[in-house]
């Protein structure tokens, strides 16, 4: 997914929450600045509304 440029932000995404769920912070924040340099309109925190 992350080779094709119309899927790489939900490949992302999946990483994302893996890297989360095993606790690799450094990991997690280097993906989340990735998805933010395609998508910056999508980045949501989970539990913050603003």
């Amino acid at each position: 997914m992350l080779e094709r440029p119309e899927t790489e932000f939900l490949g992302l995404r999946g990483l994302i929450m893996q890297a989360i769920k095993d606790g690799d912070e450094d990991e997690a924040l280097r993906l989340t600045r990735r998805a933010k340099e395609l998508r910056e309109d999508a980045i949501e925190f989970q539990g913050h509304n603003t």
